[in-house]
């Protein structure tokens, strides 16, 4: 049993001493490019808590104040799944002491022990007994009955760690034939030839990189590069559609290729149509992404899915936006989708929130992704797709550094476009978050910019006070809420 499965497992047995609210978050502390902000965690939480979103603090600091106050009187158990670092734990510590918090992480967190007084209990690996325990129970009694030695040596070879057992178990569970001993002697030769990235701080890694590859050479040639490509995936967890953008499949090709991958133990579904990896075997994909594919095969993967992402957020967003206000203003000026990428059609203003709350830690991660390898345009392009969501939402103090990003890709490729957009839509950030200065600084600067390259700012016909952004020959590209008038000051 993982960090998880024993955090959840306990969590469950004692519940019923924490009647009025038990919370789980999973922090995604070691997922790249992914890890929860302090204020989604407590945005969530504050949520969870019944706290509508509009009325949740701009602020952090404001929102980890409520969140105590709101917890100040009542007994609740919170589990804080794959933490990073002690400072992303202690916003999310309620001040009373009748609270119990649980916390896993790969890291020792010693900050919480030193200063918060938290009791740290270390999760070995399995002993030798629990290990072949394990083993007897995927395997069956007879099977390890008849070679105890071998078991015990597949058991060592697999680190004693629970998800390499599972894999390796299952791959002797399902083959009648097979003999544990033949297992371990495959083990031992895959061992000699395997190139793994294991460092000092990836020992769990190095154990699991070769029972990983047994189950990824079983695969199919289209499943195994379905493997690799969903390795590039940057977000936690994905949805089918997405897979299917990574990997340039039709959706009934790509469900069967998932359900490939669940079966080998290589994805986990979570819920209809989502799908997630462990953080230890997409490290694996990752690798033989890196080693078996092209870099233009990677990039085209990569250029597939942000696409996906742009159309579909661009999609969402009409959905916040009446149809005739649509008509009014014309449609965002993103062009059509490529080949191969086909954006969902959303019903209305409900399931298209519901796609942008779902996604928003998936967004975050392809924006920083956008960034890093050179596309740019995406980069800009989904958080402003995104804007009638940010604005109804206003997560804005855990989106600001994003938005910087996106700015900044815009500014690498001289897309002036992208950048009054994106600078108009930092003054609106920091306007909501009591930042004024620096909203009116933004403002002033997306003026300066427009003026230089031929857009236009003008009052909404709709009468209401909105501003939209125009482009030579089109219509308001994302409606947003007026500048405060001192910024037309700018020069």
């Amino acid at each position: 049993m993982g960090k998880t499965a024993l955090a959840l497992r306990w969590a469950h047995r004692v519940a019923p001493g924490f009647p009025e609210r038990q919370f789980y978050l999973d922090l995604r502390g070691h997922a790249p490019d992914a890890a929860m902000t302090t204020g989604e965690a407590l945005a969530r939480l504050l949520r969870s808590l019944g706290v509508p979103s509009a009325q949740i603090p701009p602020h952090e600091d404001e929102q980890a104040s409520l969140y105590r106050s709101l917890l100040a009187d009542r007994r609740v158990l919170v589990v804080l799944d794959n933490a990073a670092s002690p400072q992303q734990v202690r916003p999310l510590l309620p001040g009373s002491s009748r609270s119990l918090v649980v916390v896993t992480s790969r890291s020792q967190l010693s900050g919480l022990v030193a200063r918060d007084g938290a009791h740290r209990l270390t999760l070995d690996v399995l002993t030798p007994t629990q290990a072949t325990e394990l083993l007897r129970r995927i395997i069956g009694s007879r099977r390890i009955k008849n070679e105890p030695d071998a078991a015990t040596e597949l058991a060592r070879r697999c680190g004693h760690l629970p998800l390499a057992l599972r894999i390796a178990g299952e791959r002797v569970a399902s083959r009648r034939h097979a003999t544990v001993g033949g297992l371990v002697g495959e083990l031992a030769d895959e061992e000699n030839r395997l190139s793994t990235l294991a460092t000092d701080d990836d020992d769990e890694y190095a154990a699991v990189g070769t029972v990983f590859s047994w189950s990824y050479r079983a695969l199919s040639p289209e499943a195994a590069r379905a493997f690799r490509l969903l390795g590039l995936h940057a977000g936690p967890d994905m949805s089918a559609p997405a897979a299917a953008a990574l990997v340039g499949a039709p959706m009934g090709e790509t469900r069967r290729l998932l359900t490939a991958l669940t079966s080998a133990h290589l994805l986990q579904e979570t819920g209809r149509d989502r799908y997630r990896f462990h953080d230890l075997v997409r490290l694996y994909a990752l690798e033989r992404a890196n080693a078996e594919e092209t870099e233009e095969s990677r990039a085209e993967a990569i250029r597939r899915v942000l696409a996906w992402y742009v159309h579909t957020a661009t999609a969402a967003g009409r959905a916040f936006i009446p149809p005739a206000v649509i008509a009014q203003t014309g449609a965002f000026p993103v062009g059509g989708p490529p080949a191969g990428c086909q954006p969902p059609a959303f019903a209305g203003h409900d399931q298209a929130l519901d796609w942008c709350e779902t996604e928003n830690a998936n967004l975050v991660a392809a924006v920083y992704q956008a960034n890093r390898s050179g596309e740019h345009v995406a980069a800009w392009q989904i958080p402003i797709a995104l804007g009638n969501f940010l604005f109804l939402r206003k997560p804005w103090t855990s989106w600001v550094s994003i938005l910087q990003l996106s700015r900044c890709s815009a500014e690498q490729i001289s897309d002036r476009a992208g950048e009054a957009r994106m600078r108009l839509l930092l003054g609106i950030a920091y306007r909501d978050i009591g930042r004024p200065d620096e909203a009116v600084g933004y403002c002033r600067q997306a003026l300066v910019v427009c003026k230089n390259v031929g857009f236009s700012l003008r009052a909404a016909d709709a009468g209401e006070d909105l501003v939209g952004v125009f482009g030579p020959g089109e219509g308001p590209w994302v409606v947003v809420p007026a500048v405060d008038e001192r910024a037309d000051g700018g020069g």
